[in-house]
């Protein structure tokens, strides 16, 4: 077992300062410059740190390392809770335990006292305390700066945020991607440099894995105090590819403070958006209606966007909101913001012809689609019917109208005040 450093809630806000910190969508890499003098250094991580870290990815850069070791427990953790109940993972899943012999490490699991070598513990509640390991390194050498490196969960991109600004339909916008990055700890982080990282970087081996060598889980309780936003800092630069992940490069130092969030700009651009009236269904010769159609805004992802919201703005006014997945740069997106309030569709179907032999039914229909355009500005529509199934389409009647195999196709402009009419028979 390793040793536990137990420290109390109402200890000042333990800080960090950095060489840098990588940030990514579930964790931080964070690498510290420390002084090596002697034949050993002992590092204890700061007040909260304890419970995000994640120990085995501690390294201390330097070719002289002999050895890396946890101090022995005087008293452990799990002596402070011995006589009471904790969890303990046993047989594929974390159990209620109680605690009979901590230096032993045995336990009372329904009904029957078992021995786990090296226990991975959740416990209950520390009361407000906050709990940490000592790690030591032993070396050979002269005095003199080294790197100190670890991951924790405490720091992570959470969420990407998109705003999308429009002066009027059918032109440039602006577009500014934000990084919300979130510190769930008490720590605060100065660092001169920082990089955020977008994409899946699994670091961690799944619980049928992880071999009997097990490192306890230690999980503390939360301080309950609201969130607060930092000042803004500047922007981040330099988009680049590493291994299928962006890369995203901080320009001036970074600080991010204890249980905040900090919104990051990390891009900007001005593509060019195209503002739809759009409406796609399953083709039916014999369907007819009269509704609303969709408001749809259509670009091309100006960088590779990653997965988040955006949330669109017509001349500063809030026009909708949107999800949208992972998108390389030059992805056509897609951007669905629910029916239009006045510009409806008129779809109707007239019965030309029916006739019936010993082998098949014959039926023709003319299908007719009706647009008016009730605004001051011209429009632009889109219509996609698919799934014509065994219906042959022919004699299109229309500006735009394109039939194919697998349905239809509008794409037409209609001019303030003007109707469009199409047909076409089936």
């Amino acid at each position: 077992m390793k040793r536990i450093v137990v420290i109390g809630l109402l200890c000042t806000i333990s800080s960090v300062k950095a060489s840098e910190i990588t940030i990514y969508p579930s964790f931080s890499e964070v690498r510290e410059i420390v002084r090596l003098s002697g034949e050993k250094f002992d590092w204890t991580p700061p007040a909260d740190l304890g419970q995000f870290l994640q120990q085995d990815s501690l390294e201390l850069s330097d070719p002289n390392v002999l050895s890396m070791s946890l101090l022995p427990p005087t008293p452990s953790l799990l002596e402070m809770f011995e006589g009471k109940e904790v969890k303990v993972y046993y047989d594929g899943d974390y159990q209620k335990a109680l605690v009979v012999n901590a230096q032993k490490m045995i336990f009372l699991i329904n009904g029957a006292y078992i021995q786990i070598q090296t226990p991975s513990v959740q416990y209950p509640s520390l009361e407000g305390w906050r709990v940490s390991a000592t790690y030591s390194w032993r070396f050979s050498g002269e005095a003199r700066s080294s790197r100190l490196q670890y991951r924790t969960r405490g720091v992570y991109w959470n969420q990407t945020k998109y705003t999308l600004n429009q002066d009027q339909p059918n032109s440039q916008a602006n577009l500014i991607a934000w990084a919300e990055i979130r510190n769930d700890s008490l720590v605060n982080y100065k660092s001169d440099k920082a990089t955020l990282f977008a994409g899946f970087v699994p670091f961690e081996i799944s619980e049928t894995q992880q071999s009997s060598n097990r490192t306890p889980a230690i999980l503390a309780s939360q301080p309950t105090r609201p969130f607060a936003t930092p000042t803004p800092v500047p922007t981040i630069t330099n988009q680049s590819e590493v291994s299928g992940l962006q890369k995203f490069e901080y320009i001036g130092a970074f600080e991010l403070t204890g249980r905040s969030i900090l919104n990051l700009p990390f891009t900007r651009s001005q593509p060019l958006v195209n503002n739809v009236l759009e409406y796609r269904g399953v083709f039916s010769p014999t369907r007819q209606f009269n509704s609303a159609i969709q408001r749809v805004y259509r670009f091309q992802a100006p960088i590779n966007m990653p997965k988040g919201s955006i949330t669109i703005r017509e001349n500063g006014q809030l026009v909708g909101r949107a999800a949208i997945g992972d998108n390389a740069k030059g992805n056509r997106l897609r951007l669905d913001l629910g029916k239009d309030f006045d510009i409806k569709l008129r779809r109707t179907s007239k019965l030309l012809e029916k006739r019936s032999t010993r082998s098949i039914d014959y039926t023709k229909y003319q299908i007719s689609l009706q647009i008016k355009n009730t605004k001051s500005r011209a429009i632009k529509v889109s219509l996609i019917e698919t799934g014509c199934g065994d219906w042959k389409l022919f004699n299109p009647n229309g500006k735009g109208l394109v039939l194919s195999n697998g349905g239809l196709t509008l794409e037409t402009e209609i001019a303030v005040g003007q109707t469009y009419t199409a047909t076409l028979l089936a």
